[in-house]
């Protein structure tokens, strides 16, 4: 009898430890996955399709249509990334070697069977604009999401372009000519220029032409566009991988805050 409970003991402990170690696997995986589809991009793609609903909503919004299309635009961002990390993979290991599948957390199987090739900056933050516009078509007025497509359109413009001076290194390893590459950091750093002003002019827009109301313009005037000039400052003063990152997450804050405006207005 003590024999086999003996036995029994240690095929039980064999057993736990070969179970704690798939478990062990299976949650480092699925940890791998949650950040290959960018778990804070989709969040704020959810609310912003939420967000352009009830800008365009005249009346009473018909809350599941509006979800479903929420969980659609998440869904479709997550693919999305999960190419571009694909197409990306060399220029990941020297600019992200820690993103999940440069690291070898995630294989290609295991993130998407597809490679198509990058569109361009243009088209990643007219993608995003248009998840505003995908937000109004749900709720029936599209029209009234074209400030906000807008908004969404220059501030992600700016950061796509901050981003490809941050990723120079990887960038010219793999032959692609982005436009830091091709016209140098000088001149990306004027067109940022150029893009950021224009944004903070389009932001007077809806308030001097009474779209919205006063409470837009002072989220605006307190936060977003000081934000947008304290962008700008760190740009034009240090120029370091960490303050291009600095900048990339502070615009990505500062569309929170223009989201914030235009709600209030």
């Amino acid at each position: 009898m003590t024999s086999f409970l003996n036995t029994f003991l240690f095929l039980f402990v064999i057993f736990s430890q070969y179970l704690y170690k798939i478990l062990f696997e299976l949650k480092e995986k699925f940890k791998a996955i949650l950040k290959l589809i960018r778990p804070i991009n989709a969040v704020v793609t959810f609310v912003s399709v939420i967000v352009a609903a009830i800008i365009c909503a005249s009346g009473e919004i018909l809350w599941i249509p509006v979800l479903l299309a929420s969980f659609a635009a998440v869904f479709t961002l997550a693919a999305g990334n999960l190419i571009n990390d694909i197409f990306d993979i060399e220029i990941d290991k020297v600019n992200r070697p820690d993103r999940q599948i440069p690291s070898g957390k995630i294989t290609y199987k295991e993130a998407f069977l597809k490679r198509i090739p990058l569109a361009g900056n243009v088209v990643v933050a007219f993608l995003t604009g248009l998840v505003f516009i995908y937000g109004g078509v749900a709720i029936g007025n599209p029209v009234a999401a074209v400030i906000p497509a807008l908004f969404a359109f220059l501030i992600n413009l700016i950061r796509e372009v901050v981003k490809d001076m941050q990723d120079v290194e990887g960038d010219k390893k793999s032959g692609i000519k982005t436009f830091p590459i091709k016209f140098g950091f000088q001149k990306s750093k004027v067109l940022i220029l150029l893009l950021t002003i224009s944004l903070i002019l389009y932001t007077l827009y809806p308030f001097l032409f009474r779209i919205y109301k006063i409470e837009y313009f002072i989220v605006v005037m307190l936060i977003v566009n000081p934000l947008l000039v304290y962008c700008l400052k760190i740009l034009f003063s240090v120029h370091s991988e960490e303050s291009l990152i600095k900048i990339s997450n502070l615009l990505k804050l500062n569309m929170i805050f223009g989201l914030i405006a235009i709600v209030l207005g």
